[in-house]
């Protein structure tokens, strides 16, 4: 359930990204921009309409590969940003700045827990 919002919500910034890049595309195509002969030449009318069902096909692979990376990385890295914090030293950390392998604390080797709630389920720990 939680993989279709990262879905939908990578789908919503990709159509963005990709709309706003778009007309770029078209232009950089029209004057006949090269990055590997260093001028600018304009290309006439038909020879841009000529080239355009194949600059399209490579624009829609570009974006369809961006989607897929892009939500590939919202849907492994969610959950990345939960904060931790030592039983023993009170020490936060991130969830991927801990020791993957065990879930100890980098400073002391004590077990790490949730943060949120901590200090409910230890009221000692108070100042």
């Amino acid at each position: 359930m939680e993989t279709m919002k990262y879905i939908k919500q990578s789908a919503k910034r990709v159509a963005i990204f990709s709309l706003l890049i778009l007309p770029f595309f078209l232009i950089c195509i029209k004057v006949g921009y090269n990055k590997w002969a260093g001028d600018i030449k304009p290309i006439p009318w038909e020879a841009f309409l000529a080239l355009l069902p194949k600059a399209m096909i490579i624009y829609t692979a570009n974006v369809i590969c961006f989607f897929i990376i892009y939500t590939m990385m919202l849907i492994f890295l969610k959950g990345s940003n939960d904060s931790y914090i030592c039983t023993k030293c009170e020490n936060v950390l991130k969830k991927w700045q801990m020791d993957k392998n065990s879930g100890k604390c980098t400073a002391c080797g004590s077990n790490m827990e949730p943060l949120e709630g901590f200090y409910e389920r230890h009221p000692e720990k108070r100042d």
